[in-house]
């Protein structure tokens, strides 16, 4: 609510309450009126009161009402009224010296008038404020109301609140960067105010947060889902909040919290649904996988890149992943490491590795070759195998025309290094005979079957598709680059 100011009250009562001659009313806001013939008025006073006397009390000379005077200035209070007639016929010069002197307001009260008249005049400016704000706060509340249940609720509360304060109003994202803003003239004071936000110790806190800047006051609402803050709602005007706005304010939070706290849901939801579907994709049911994509309106191609990723911040690397691929698919949180399933036209993975470490400078990463759904256990299986054997902080991209630099190279050293079977020996057959497991297992001296379950090993330490002929001929000039084949 905005008080009733000195301006404001000696307009209202001309006849009751003036300026001096020459002078005029200041716009300063009147918290009270107070009257007193104290000698010492000031342990009675709070700042911002018109104080009223009749100068009964007033100190006899200079010294004092220079004393008097001095102390009422360093209450802060909006002004000084004299009334005349009962104990003083004309304002002393030596008052009207010593309020100049200190910048104190001093008004008259002349005989006629009535410091009842000057407090009635008071409450009544006072109530017509209160029934304003009110008024507004119902069409604010109203407003708010709508625009949280329109088809853009976050665009739509800004433009209301803004409406409201007469000022800016702009939502910042978890990292504290503008988002939106409204009206978009005034992005330059969002992102200055969100970067004071973001520097201040106060950034987690769930409470809202005042900060006074030379362009005016701006407050920042947080959005809290549970313990977290998903982000803030910040309001800038040219004054300081009244009460009636910070109420308002506060309300636009609470709805602006409430639809983050339906799009997590909804977000949680979907992540679930999706969940499902790559949990049908790893345990080979590529039919029922697909038919449960189809029903819950979610991408799924005959191929996918499978994403295995070691890490200490599983909370960030999964939105690292959602950002740089939204159509990614997340698998059930393994011990070890994440994986995610992303669309095998993905462009440019290595994004990924780079992103990955600006929120986990340890992170290591595996992104696959393109691979038929079927294949996706046993490739995800090597994944993981071969991200146990990297260092931190790497990145490896698969692809088929490029196998040695994918890291195919290390992974044979864990062919080489398996002690229950001569694995190595069991890829250079199964490729030197095209595939073909009886001529193979019987140049090996093993029963078709040995060689069917040390190949099913093979893939999952490889993690690619020895069936495809691209992959199969740089795998044999590999072994033979090697001196194994």
């Amino acid at each position: 609510m905005d008080l009733p100011t000195v301006q404001h009250l000696c307009a209202a009562i001309p006849d009751v309450l003036r300026p001096l001659p020459a002078q005029s009313a200041p716009d300063l806001p009147v918290s009270a009126v107070h009257v007193s013939d104290l000698a010492d008025p000031t342990p009675y006073l709070s700042g911002g009161e018109l104080m009223l006397t009749t100068g009964l009390s007033l100190p006899r000379n200079e010294a004092g009402i220079t004393e008097y005077v001095s102390r009422l200035a360093g209450s802060e209070i909006s002004a000084l009224g004299l009334g005349l007639g009962p104990s003083l016929q004309g304002v002393p010069l030596v008052l009207r010296e010593a309020c100049e002197r200190f910048r104190l307001t001093l008004l008259v009260v002349p005989p006629e008038g009535a410091f009842l008249d000057v407090t009635k005049s008071y409450w009544k400016l006072r109530t017509e404020a209160e029934r304003r704000d009110l008024g507004e706060a119902v069409v604010a509340h109203s407003e708010l109301v709508k625009a949280a249940f329109s088809g853009d609720p976050v665009s739509a509360t800004l433009r209301s609140l803004a409406y409201a304060m007469r000022g800016w109003a702009a939502m910042l994202g978890p990292s504290g960067e503008v988002e939106h803003v409204h009206p978009a003239g005034r992005l330059q004071d969002a992102a200055d105010v969100a970067a004071e936000l973001r520097a201040s110790s106060r950034r987690a806190s769930t409470a809202p947060l005042t900060m006074e800047r030379t362009t005016g006051s701006s407050i920042g609402y947080p959005i809290t889902l549970g313990q977290r803050v998903a982000g803030h709602l910040l309001i800038g005007t040219e004054n300081r909040l009244s009460g009636t706005q910070h109420r308002v304010g506060l309300a636009a939070a609470s709805l602006l919290t409430l639809g983050a706290l339906r799009r997590d849901q909804d977000q949680a939801r979907t992540h679930g649904h999706a969940q499902a579907v790559a949990m049908l994709v790893d345990m080979r049911l590529a039919d029922a996988a697909a038919r449960l994509a189809s029903r819950l309106d979610i991408a799924l191609g005959h191929e996918l890149r499978i994403v295995v990723i070691a890490t200490s911040a599983p909370v960030a690397v999964d939105q690292v992943v959602s950002e740089w691929c939204p159509a990614a698919i997340a698998g059930w949180h393994d011990p070890e490491a994440l994986w995610f399933l992303a669309p095998s036209e993905k462009p440019d993975p290595a994004e990924l590795g780079a992103a990955l470490l600006e929120v986990d400078p340890a992170a290591s990463s595996v992104v696959s070759e393109p691979v038929p759904l079927e294949r996706v256990h046993d490739v995800r299986v090597g994944l993981q195998r071969l991200l146990a054997g990297l260092p931190e902080a790497s990145t490896v991209v698969m692809e088929k025309r490029s196998l040695r630099t994918s890291g195919l190279d290390l992974a044979l050293r864990r062919l080489r290094d398996y002690g229950r079977a001569d694995l190595t020996g069991a890829v250079v057959a199964y490729l030197r005979n095209w595939g073909q497991w009886e001529p193979a297992s019987r140049e090996l001296g093993v029963h078709r079957n040995t060689l069917r379950h040390r190949m099913s090993r093979v893939r999952s330490l490889l993690g690619v598709d020895l069936d495809d002929p691209d992959v199969a001929a740089e795998l044999w000039l590999l072994l033979r680059h090697n001196g194994l084949a």
